[in-house]
């Protein structure tokens, strides 16, 4: 369990984000990623960067 908890966070620490008119966006969003964010139950569309 540890390790795959290791494992999804070296793959959320790839995520990028740009500055653009004050606000932030995501970047491109791998697979891998959005299978991590479903299975948290995190829409992406409400992941908000500050």
């Amino acid at each position: 369990m540890r390790r795959r908890m290791h494992e999804m966070l070296m793959e959320l620490r790839k995520l990028r984000a740009v500055k653009q008119d004050g606000s932030r966006f995501l970047t491109y969003i791998s697979k891998k990623q959005r299978e991590i964010f479903q299975g948290m139950g995190i829409k992406e569309e409400s992941i908000v960067i500050s």
